[in-house]
């Protein structure tokens, strides 16, 4: 049942991923069409789609191509929320599912462990396994299903159409791909490792808490308190710190990969508003304003699903270092 919903699921946010890729096409082609100013593969053939509706009025072309058109993009809208909202169902009720089945496991396996062997992972290590890191292993599952798919298939199907409809600004695409790909696997390299030690550092905070309240009344007898509000408080700034500094880490994807779709834009913009003014030909045609306009769409769209995968990065990182602790247990 789990793997039926991990497959429909991601299935149905490539429809909506298509969608999202079809959008900026129809508005060009609806640009074109309006204003009878190019005759490209694209615009023919989704030309030929949109004549296929009776909301062709004759006598006013470009108002009819207009409200055609924007009913069509409007149908994609609704029909991808749609299936949006059912993939959210799918992927909160498989991460449900899938943190059950873990938990179930791991409280199965610590009932099965011999003294030696709990003395030998630690108690509290393995209540943060059974607590902290099946959440993160859940949480995984769900942003699998809703996102995982979705974004390397905008990035791709963006740098696809780019070149089709222009190769020479297809290349300036291809050329920020690689940049925004090194940036992301460098933090995340790094930040796997950190989110290791952190884990290590809820264990502590928890060894600390169960001594002091299997302890507490020897602390009072010896007026301990505030020594061991001391120590436990260090363990939670420690704890704070090594959080943020990962967080700052991870924080550092979004102004990176922004700047670099923002200098692609204004090369798009720049070469594109040259290349019209000179005449100078693209695919053996003159640049046209809509194919620019499209160009800049998809930049932008890019930048969102960046946005999208900086927060990807964060999950999975934790849900794998999580899991391996899952595993670590269970073995």
């Amino acid at each position: 049942k789990n793997l039926f919903y991990l497959i429909v699921g991601p299935l149905l946010k490539q429809i909506e991923a298509i969608f999202d890729l079809l959008i900026p096409l129809f508005m060009k082609a609806i640009i074109d069409l309006s204003f009878s100013s190019s005759r490209d593969v694209i615009t023919r053939s989704l030309g030929e789609f949109i004549k296929l509706f009776p909301l062709i009025a004759e006598d006013n072309l470009p108002l009819s191509y207009c409200f055609t058109g924007g009913m069509i993009i409007l149908f994609m809208g609704i029909f991808g929320f749609i299936t949006t909202m059912i993939t959210q169902y799918l992927a909160s009720l498989t991460a449900c599912n899938v943190g059950t089945e873990l938990r179930n496991s791991l409280y199965k396996k610590l009932m099965m462990l011999s003294k030696i062997e709990r003395e030998r992972l630690n108690v509290n290590h393995l209540l943060t396994v059974l607590n902290s890191d099946s959440y993160q292993v859940q949480r995984g599952v769900m942003f699998f299903i809703r996102l995982a798919i979705r974004a390397p298939l905008i990035v791709v199907g963006s740098l696809v159409i780019s070149f089709i409809l222009d190769w020479q600004i297809g290349l300036i695409f291809l050329g920020i791909t690689p940049l925004i790909i090194i940036i992301i696997m460098c933090i995340m390299s790094k930040t796997s490792k950190m989110y290791l030690k952190i884990q290590g550092k809820v264990d502590d905070l928890s060894l600390k808490t169960t001594e002091t309240v299997i302890g507490s009344k020897e602390i009072r007898a010896f007026n301990k308190k505030e020594k061991e509000d001391t120590v436990f408080e260090n363990k939670a700034i420690e704890y704070q710190n090594s959080y943020l500094k990962v967080n700052r880490l991870n924080a550092l994807i979004n102004p990176l990969t922004f700047a670099i779709v923002s200098v692609a834009t204004v090369l798009v913009v720049i070469l594109g508003s040259f290349a019209m003014e000179q005449g100078i030909m693209f695919n053996g045609s003159v640049l046209m304003p809509s194919t620019l306009l499209t160009e800049v769409a998809y930049l932008e769209l890019i930048f969102q699903t960046v946005v999208v995968i900086t927060n990807l990065v964060d999950i999975f990182t934790k849900a794998s270092v999580s899991s391996k602790r899952c595993n670590e247990v269970l073995k």
